[in-house]
């Protein structure tokens, strides 16, 4: 992936504060005690914050180097400890069952790139541990705002599950697709998208 596209979209946050986590992520991961996440497509930081304030052992993944950068600062100014690294997730293999939560939050890429992440986030989960699955649903496109307008890097949570049935240790816990007020990106206050959240857990 050419990242220059999402390098300049960074620097012309320079001015905002990414702060905002997911409501979903911190729903999500409410039951669970802290131990070690891998947040991949990490961004600036916004979900890998909520995580280290909570107490987890972050490591933040991102093909942007001036997001990472972004956030690396970010993280000193808050006071929190967080391991970045610059990858492209396409070709990105994480150490595997070594991590209690993985998370991948709105990562559009073309399926066959994007079952390579999601295969490989699956692999890094260790047993008990959690993978957490969420993106703009398909049904975004006509029904939601903001988010990619190409149907091919959009997905449904059964496209999801669909691919992790096929790893027999790995159990699905929810599949649903939500609305809510949109959290992110350059949408108007009040606006509405439709995502779609998929956890499962290692056996």
């Amino acid at each position: 992936m050419d990242n220059e596209k999402w390098n300049e979209r960074y620097r012309m946050k320079a001015g905002e504060d990414p702060r905002g986590h997911s409501i979903i992520l911190e729903e999500q991961t409410a039951d669970l005690a802290p131990r070690k996440a891998l947040d991949l497509a990490a961004g600036d930081g916004r979900n890998a914050f909520f995580l280290a304030r909570q107490g987890w052992q972050v490591t933040a993944v991102d093909f942007s180097d001036v997001a990472v950068e972004r956030g690396k600062r970010i993280a000193e100014e808050m006071g929190l400890t967080i391991t970045w690294e610059i990858q492209d997730l396409v070709s990105f293999i994480p150490r595997q069952k070594s991590y209690d939560l993985v998370s991948l939050f709105y990562l559009h890429l073309p399926w066959e790139s994007f079952r390579l992440v999601l295969q490989h986030a699956a692999d890094a989960v260790r047993e008990g541990g959690r993978l957490l699955v969420v993106g703009h649903d398909l049904s975004n496109l006509e029904e939601g705002t903001g988010g990619p307008q190409n149907p091919e890097v959009l997905y449904r949570p059964q496209d999801i599950t669909g691919e992790l049935d096929s790893l027999p240790s790995l159990r699905i816990e929810y599949a649903e697709k939500i609305r809510r007020a949109s959290d992110h990106g350059d949408e108007k206050r009040g606006s509405t998208q439709i995502d779609g959240v998929v956890r499962a857990m290692r056996r």
